[in-house]
């Protein structure tokens, strides 16, 4: 007589129990992978929102920002001309100047045209020629500062 063999096939009652323990860590590496990436959209949200928030930020301020170069200064006797250039579209009227830290008396036009050069006349704080000067201008939109050799 022949012996039956066993057959070393497992059965599928036995294969499905093991799979079984294999569903926990699949699980487990799904969801890790669900929260990674759920966490890196949400930061890439935020960080664009942040940096659209900081660049509205910079803009405005840079909008704000206005230069005024003092071209130069010449002593014409018994006043002074000061010529500055406006670079910005607006015009800038002009509060005071003040040279050597003595406030002038401004003559004539006070306001700084839009993309030009204007001269202002001041008396009342003469400054020899061929003279260092500390002016400074005082408008609405800040305080201008400059050191200036007298012509």
């Amino acid at each position: 007589m022949k012996k039956l063999q066993v057959s070393s096939r497992k059965s599928p009652v036995t294969l499905f129990a093991k799979s079984k323990k294999c569903i926990g860590p699949v699980v487990a590496i799904a969801l890790l992978i669900v929260v990674a990436v759920s966490s890196v959209i949400g930061f890439q949200s935020w960080f664009g929102a942040f940096q659209s928030n900081i660049q509205t930020k910079s803009e405005t301020s840079s909008s704000n920002y206005i230069t005024i170069d003092l071209n130069y200064a010449e002593n014409s006797g018994t006043s002074m001309k000061i010529y500055y250039s406006n670079p910005s579209s607006i015009y800038i009227p002009v509060n005071e100047i003040k040279i050597n830290s003595i406030v002038c008396t401004i003559i004539g036009s006070d306001t700084l045209v839009e993309n030009s050069i204007t001269e202002i006349e001041v008396t009342g704080c003469s400054v020899s020629s061929r003279e260092n000067a500390k002016i400074v201008l005082i408008t609405p939109k800040g305080i201008y500062e400059e050191d200036v050799y007298i012509k």
